[in-house]
């Protein structure tokens, strides 16, 4: 399936590591404030509504923030992409089905 085999030659690979990819957050905005002419039970309820939706809003962009730090700093480390990785078949096989957009084999 992937090329690997067994016997004399064959007990490393050589993989291509193109990095992480540069993530993406999209168009999505900060929820809006419920409206302040609510009243009574209809406000404490909108606003705990908001308060969960502003904590999700929030989580997702923390994420992105970390997902683009490791981005920038491996991109930064490694200018020359992709790296060319020698590993032995098992992991080399390991690696591509772990993250196959990251991880490919060399034709080489």
């Amino acid at each position: 399936m992937f090329g690997f085999g067994e016997g004399p030659g064959k007990q490393s690979r050589t993989v291509l590591d193109f990095g992480p990819p540069r993530p993406v957050f999209g168009d999505e905005t900060a929820p809006a404030a419920p409206d302040e002419s609510l009243q009574g039970v209809a406000k404490v309820e909108a606003w705990a509504g908001y308060e969960i939706v502003l904590e999700r809003f929030n989580n997702r962009r923390a994420a992105y923030a970390a997902a683009m730090r490791t981005y920038r700093e491996w991109h930064g480390a490694h200018p020359t992409i992709p790296l060319k990785l020698s590993m032995p078949v098992v992991d080399a096989k390991e690696a591509v089905e772990r993250d196959p957009q990251r991880i490919s084999l060399s034709r080489s």
